[in-house]
């Protein structure tokens, strides 16, 4: 509630006018009214927007998966049903020390029997300091998986334990999660912890790496961002070695804005194209091959000239049984 003062810089007074007023939202800002958006014009006031046919979340219109579809299959074999599904695999729980920036990976696979279009991540829940990738993946092929770098920076959060409500998206399904977060106010910062949090995140995202490469995707700047993040975390480590913390934590801060790097080359990976690579020998080779082949049609040439004039000599040797 606010109250609004009169001020008469003349006679240096200031008189307290019988109005009050309460700010109620943030100027230019979106929020979902159960299904209805509003729109933030003034600080005083609510405009409507529109009314959403399905569902409104964060001050969108987000329609409901639609259900499975049937497809005719080939040769007569009959409708086959495809199913749009996504599973989602990601920390529940996350401690962080004030102080101090996390991230974490929200891992999207699709597990359905249809490919999945336009995957991306929106939060549903209003926390400062969490910040989410701007990147759609345009493409998941079924028993495949994408990965989500979310950031939380503890210096613009409470200190205490919050949720973070999240929805991953697709043109054809949705998948809801949420991570409970609980920021400490140690003094302390436990340096151990984060240098084994970063190992664990690191492996993890070299086997993401490993795997997409496996189903063909084309990681090449992934992984060249990798070996940046693999440089940049020994160079943290050393710092951590030699006791020199406020360093170390600037240095951490770097090895989690290259790994935030690393997984966005890692979502915009494409499958490779099919190649046929076709191989030529080499000149010494070449010349023993054709080599090679001509003493073969040589030797060849010379065996049937050989039995044609042994069976000549033979037709010439054996006595006629008839003579007609």
């Amino acid at each position: 509630m606010y109250t609004i003062f009169a001020r008469d810089d003349i006679r240096n007074e200031t008189t307290e006018i019988n109005t009050s007023f309460s700010i109620v939202c943030s100027v230019g800002s979106y929020r979902c009214f159960g299904n209805t958006i509003m729109f933030c014009q003034d600080p005083l006031n609510w405009t409507f927007i529109k009314k959403c046919e399905y569902m409104c979340i964060n001050g969108s219109c987000i329609p409901f998966p639609p259900g499975p579809s049937e497809q005719g299959g080939g040769g007569g074999g009959g409708p086959v049903l495809l199913t749009a599904s996504m599973e989602l695999e990601y920390p529940h729980n996350i401690n962080i020390q004030k102080g101090t920036n996390i991230t974490f990976f929200i891992k999207v696979s699709n597990n359905g029997t249809s490919v999945l279009h336009n995957i991306y991540l929106m939060l549903t829940s209003d926390n400062p300091g969490v910040v989410i990738p701007e990147i759609t993946v345009p493409v998941l092929e079924q028993n495949s998986s994408t990965v989500f770098a979310v950031t939380i920076e503890s210096m613009k959060a409470q200190v205490g334990e919050y949720e973070i409500s999240f929805l991953v998206l697709s043109d054809e399904t949705y998948k809801k999660g949420t991570v409970v977060v609980n920021i400490s106010s140690t003094e302390e910062i436990d340096y151990q912890s984060l240098i084994d949090y970063y190992f664990s995140l690191i492996d993890y995202l070299e086997k993401e790496i490993r795997d997409a490469e496996l189903k063909g995707k084309n990681v090449t700047l992934a992984r060249k961002s990798f070996l940046g993040v693999i440089d940049e975390f020994e160079a943290a480590k050393r710092l951590f070695d030699m006791k020199l913390y406020p360093e170390f934590l600037k240095q951490i801060e770097v090895v989690r804005s290259k790994i935030v790097e690393c997984v966005v080359y890692l979502a915009k990976a494409k499958p490779e194209p099919l190649r046929v690579i076709v191989t030529f020998p080499d000149y010494k080779t070449f010349l023993y091959i054709i080599a090679v082949v001509v003493l073969a049609a040589f030797i060849a040439v010379f065996v049937l000239k050989k039995m044609n004039e042994w069976r000549r000599r033979r037709e010439l040797i054996m006595p006629r049984r008839w003579g007609f």
